[in-house]
């Protein structure tokens, strides 16, 4: 799963463009989160086979918050869904940067 990711997130009619600078250190996952929020450190990134889950602390304005990423990888696909406080409602999907 290391390397550096574009993807697409996409929630009701709105899509946003964010990147995804990732470290698998054997079953843990670090890195970073680029969107139009800024630059987000993942936590919290179990990964297991060719699934992961990380969490991306926010404020969306109500306070701070955990955004929770899980998805699979399939070679330099990747794909997935995210929400606050572990709700699912967006999904993505995104290309490893060569």
């Amino acid at each position: 799963m290391t390397g550096l990711w574009k993807a697409t997130v996409a929630v009701a009619d709105i899509s946003y463009s964010i990147s995804l600078d990732l470290r698998q250190s054997g079953e843990s996952l670090y890195g970073a989160v680029t969107s139009p929020l800024g630059v987000l450190t993942l936590s919290n990134g179990p990964v297991s086979g060719n699934a992961f889950h990380f969490n991306l602390p926010v404020d969306l304005g109500s306070g701070p918050t955990e955004v929770a990423f899980s998805g699979t990888v399939a070679g330099d696909s990747i794909t997935g869904e995210s929400g606050p406080g572990g709700l699912n409602g967006a999904a993505f999907q995104g290309r490893r940067v060569p």
